[in-house]
């Protein structure tokens, strides 16, 4: 089966080809933990755990990292709110993250980085920034020169440099940088900072390189697949191309894909906005079963408005076969239909998960009228392919 998805780096829906035969690296941006993850960051976390599912089911040796930051401003703006040391405050939510995850039956990535274990690769990377002169260093950080091999629109986004406002994370107008769209590698930080294998004076990572540095250690200076939030394509992940190719010479990854926007009245839902619907609230009214079985409805891709009457929806249905599961014959019997090959080809195409579904819910009526074993094996694996179950 030939798989295609829609590659934002061109705008196309491309045929996918390994950069190695059978086997695909994904990196995924992954959480902030300075508060509980909302339903915007489960539905990322789904998107690419049926992706990753679906590369099993094709026999490919799959490497999946999605990392953690535990070093941020907000981290720190949110510790020091609270009287706390920003470590132990994300490390209070990264075990509050794990268990979540656990329950709900989503399996760790093959590698879970968190930037403090990889502060000495970031200096060094940096360092080889400022040697090859793409980065320069101020009285208040290092930043990286986008003047240098400058472009004119960025690759992601199609955005126009010379038209954009300062490109950071917050407000950095009082920051001692060279040009608006130039960035922070490093920020100095008596009080929060670390020791550097590299820099004399104690600071932390600006946003962007982390994901540089982590993806070049883990899977390599080029890979297939990068992922993450529409939200980030800029300026994130833009900013990861400008350092990753300045550093190694190439694209980092063949595949930008990003996953659609959770919205409430046609609003995002995000913490910055104070709008969040966090998971651990749904879980005290809906299974996760049901509550994947919801984000499956929407395409990764996709924006997807939250509607309780949906959820409800999916409630009752996965109530309703649990139900019914003793009903079923263990007997055998032939059969014209493959639900599995059907959902295989609906995941092909750029992973449509609402036709996937639409796949699963035919089965699911084939098996209440046949009461036959056999189709309640495929149902199985159909809903291991859409992360539903995990065996």
């Amino acid at each position: 089966m030939t798989l295609k998805m829609l590659n934002t780096l061109t705008g196309n829906k491309e045929l996918f080809v390994p950069k190695k035969s059978g086997e695909v690296g994904i990196y995924v941006c992954g959480v902030t933990l300075y508060d509980d993850i909302h339903i915007g960051h489960l539905k990322s976390i789904l998107s690419f755990e049926v992706m990753r599912n679906y590369f099993q089911h094709q026999n490919y040796k799959v490497t999946l990292v999605r990392n953690i930051t535990d070093v941020d401003d907000k981290i720190i703006a949110k510790a020091e709110s609270l009287g706390l040391d920003p470590l132990d405050l994300v490390n209070s939510y990264i075990a509050n993250f794990h268990t979540l995850l656990n329950k709900l039956q989503l399996p760790a990535p093959d590698i879970e980085p968190r930037v403090t274990e990889y502060l000495n690769e970031i200096s060094d990377y940096i360092q080889d920034l400022i040697d090859s002169g793409y980065a320069y260093v101020t009285d208040d950080g290092i930043y990286f020169n986008t003047q240098i091999n400058k472009q004119i629109r960025y690759p992601l986004s199609k955005k126009i440099v010379d038209d954009l406002d300062n490109n950071s994370r917050i407000d950095d107008l009082n920051y001692n940088k060279w040009h608006k769209a130039d960035f922070a590698l490093w920020k100095l930080d008596n009080t929060y900072g670390y020791h550097s294998n590299v820099f004399k004076k104690q600071g932390r990572p600006g946003w962007h390189i982390e994901c540089s540095v982590m993806h070049h250690h883990t899977l390599g200076k080029e890979f297939d697949i990068h992922g993450g939030g529409r939200d980030l394509i800029f300026p994130h992940h833009e900013n990861e191309i400008l350092q990753s190719v300045a550093h190694n010479g190439v694209m980092p990854a063949n595949y930008w894909l990003h996953n659609g926007m959770m919205t409430k009245d046609g609003k995002k839902l995000s913490k910055s906005l104070g709008n969040s619907i966090y998971v651990k609230d749904i879980l005290n009214d809906y299974s996760g079963e049901a509550l994947k079985l919801f984000l499956n409805k929407g395409q990764y891709n996709q924006s997807q408005e939250f509607q309780i009457s949906e959820l409800n929806d999916a409630q009752v249905f996965w109530d309703n076969f649990v139900r019914d599961i003793p009903n079923y014959s263990n007997n055998y019997v032939l059969s014209e239909y493959s639900f599995v090959d059907m959902m295989i080809e609906a995941l092909s195409d750029d992973f449509n998960t609402p036709k996937a579904l639409n796949i699963l819910y035919e089965a699911v009526k084939e098996l209440k009228k046949t009461k036959e074993h056999f189709f309640a094996l495929h149902i199985l694996e159909l809903f291991k392919l859409l992360a539903i179950l995990r065996f």
